[in-house]
C-alpha cells in the first residue's frame, strides 16, 4: 500500500485529499503544518507528500528542503490556493 502524507494548514483540504486517496487503496495521514509534516515523514517515510506551500510557521518551502534531507526518494507536490504567487 502507497503511504500518501497531505500537509495543509487547513483542515478540510486535508480531509477531502484523504478521504479521496483512502478510497482509491492509499495509507493517508495528514499534518496541518509543517513541523507536523516534517515528524510524520520522519515515522511514516511516505512515497509521496502533496505539500502547501503558503502555511504559518515552517512553510511548504521549508518543510520541502527537511524532507528532501532526511530522503530524497520521496516524491513531492507542492500546492497552493493561492493566486498571488508568481
Amino acid at each position: 500500500m502507497h503511504k500518501l502524507l497531505v500537509v495543509d494548514d487547513e483542515t478540510d483540504i486535508c480531509d477531502f485529499v484523504k478521504t479521496f486517496f483512502k478510497d482509491r487503496g492509499f495509507h493517508v495521514f495528514t499534518a496541518l503544518n509543517g513541523e507536523e509534516a516534517l515528524a510524520i515523514a520522519k515515522k511514516e517515510r511516505p512515497d509521496l507528500v502533496l505539500l502547501d506551500i503558503k502555511m504559518k510557521g515552517m512553510d511548504g518551502l521549508a518543510a520541502l528542503r527537511h524532507i528532501k534531507e532526511l530522503d530524497r526518494s520521496i516524491k513531492i507536490i507542492m500546492v497552493t490556493a493561492d493566486s498571488g504567487l508568481p
